[in-house]
C-alpha cells in the first residue's frame, strides 16, 4: 500500500506533485543523496542513490568493470590503483536541494535505475548479503547501504509492504 501522499492511480511515469483535498499542489521534499556502489552482472556502477516518495533511484557517477576493479585490488600498490580506477573518478554528490523531478530527470538521462516499489522484491543487507532484488535481478550493493539510507529505505519500504531485512 503506497503513502497516503501518493496518487497510486497515477502514471509511474508522471511526477507531479501530489494534490492536497483542496486541489493545491504540495511541495515535494528535498532528497539526500547517499554515495554507494551498485553490481549489477559484470557493471559496478559508483553514484548516488536518492529515496523519493515514488521510487528508489540509482544516479551513477561513474560505471566500471568489476573484473577491472578486481585486478586492481589484486595487484595492490600503485599499479593496482591505476588498473582499477579504468574510468572516471566519482562525482560530488548534487549541491543544494534536489526534488524527486530532478532526481527522476537525471536517472533518465543518464541511465541510472528507477527502482519502483511494485517490482522491489526484497531489499536486505545482512553480514552476508547486500542487495536490491529487482524483477528478479540482484542488484548488488558492493560496500552495503550507508546508515542514514538504511534507515530511510526502512520507512519508505514499510509503507510499501515491501519486505526488508536490516533495514532498520
Amino acid at each position: 500500500m503506497p503513502p497516503s501522499d501518493v496518487n497510486p492511480t497515477s502514471d509511474s511515469n508522471s511526477l507531479a506533485p501530489s494534490m492536497s483535498m483542496h486541489g493545491a499542489a504540495l511541495p515535494m521534499p528535498a532528497m539526500t543523496p547517499h554515495a554507494m556502489s551498485l553490481q549489477v552482472g559484470l557493471t559496478l556502477m559508483k553514484g548516488h542513490m536518492f529515496v523519493g516518495q515514488r521510487a528508489l533511484y540509482f544516479v551513477p557517477s561513474s560505471a566500471g568493470s568489476v573484473i577491472w576493479s578486481a585486478a586492481g585490488q589484486a595487484l595492490g600498490g600503485a599499479v593496482g590503483a591505476l588498473v582499477s580506477m579504468g574510468g572516471p573518478k566519482d562525482a560530488a554528490g548534487p549541491s543544494g536541494p534536489v526534488t524527486e523531478e530532478m532526481v527522476h530527470q537525471a536517472c533518465v538521462t543518464s541511465k541510472g535505475i528507477i527502482f519502483e516499489p511494485a517490482k522491489i522484491n526484497i531489499i536486505k543487507q545482512t553480514w552476508l548479503t547486500r542487495l536490491i532484488r529487482y524483477e528478479g535481478r540482484v542488484h548488488g550493493a558492493r560496500h552495503g547501504f550507508p546508515k542514514a539510507l538504511r534507515q530511510e529505505i526502512g520507512v519508505w519500504a514499510t509503507a510499501y509492504g515491501i519486505k526488508t531485512k536490516g533495514m532498520k
